[in-house]
Formats: C-alpha cells, structure tokens, sequence
C-alpha cells in the first residue's frame, strides 16, 4: 500500500470501491471524471479528490491516508444531497453516520455497521456453491474500465 511497485497509494488502494458504487448507485458510465492527487516525497499518491458526473447525478469522493486517513462520498442530485463518512472502510461495529438533504431540509441518520468484506466473502462462497460462477464477470469489467480511466488521469 506505499509503494509504487506494488501498486500501492489511495487511489489504487480506494477505486474498487469508488467503481463499484458508482457502477451500483449512479447506474451509468460516468460522462466526465475530474481529479486531483495530491502525492508524497516518493511519488506516491497519499490524498485524492474525484469528481464522477453521470447523467442524472454527480458523485465526489475525498480519499485520503498517510498521516490522516480518511474517505468521504457525496451524491448530488438535482433536489438531493447524501454524505456518507467513511464510506469505503467503517470499522465493524461502528457508527457510520450518512446525512442527506432533501429540498434545504438536512437529516442525519447514524447506522451501525456490518462486516461488509466477511459478508461478500460468504456471498461469494454461496454462488461457487450454487454454480453461479459469472456472476460478478460483468461487475468486474465495468468496474476495472472505470478505474483505468481514473488511473491515466493522474
């Protein structure tokens, strides 16, 4: 995760979950996607801000570690505005809080959460099981052209 070999930094560690909500929730290929990186001493890129535009919502995505480490998602949408701390890696058993605003009104709603990694590997082991093998072949693709095009923006 600190080196450039091995393909470390935030946005190769964070874009697998950056493709795949955006794959999940936006529904569509983003039309623009605008970045900036931030990099440390050795090249590396330590801080990341992303801006996904769809056709009927814009996702922005502030991903950072290092000295902090932080990730933080929006979606905007034309009456609706959703943020989610911590979006991409919630300790288990913590509260994520998500606020939203609909119409100027702001809510806040704090929800505890589950072992999403531990979940979709039983998830995975249930479809082998089941002989669903190209289920996620598809996702994949998708999710991997998205995040090459993130990649050669930097």
């Amino acid at each position: 995760m600190t080196s450039n070999k091995t393909g470390g930094g935030i946005v190769n560690d964070t874009l697998p979950y950056v493709a795949a909500i955006a794959r999940i929730y936006c529904k569509s290929y983003p039309l623009k996607i605008d970045l900036i990186v931030k990099k440390n001493k050795n090249n590396l890129p330590i801080k990341c801000n992303l801006l996904l535009r769809f056709k009927n919502c814009t996702m922005s995505c502030y991903l950072a570690f290092g000295i902090e480490y932080d990730n933080q998602l929006t979606f905007f949408s034309k009456n609706l505005k959703i943020k989610i701390n911590r979006a991409f890696s919630v300790p288990v058993n913590t509260l994520m809080t998500v606020q939203y605003y609909r119409f100027s009104t702001e809510y806040e709603k704090k929800f505890v959460t589950n072992n999403s990694f531990k979940n979709f590997f039983f998830e995975v082991v249930r479809n082998i099981k089941t002989k669903k093998f190209n289920i996620y072949h598809s996702s994949i693709l998708k999710d991997a052209k998205l995040k090459n095009k993130i990649i050669k923006l930097i």
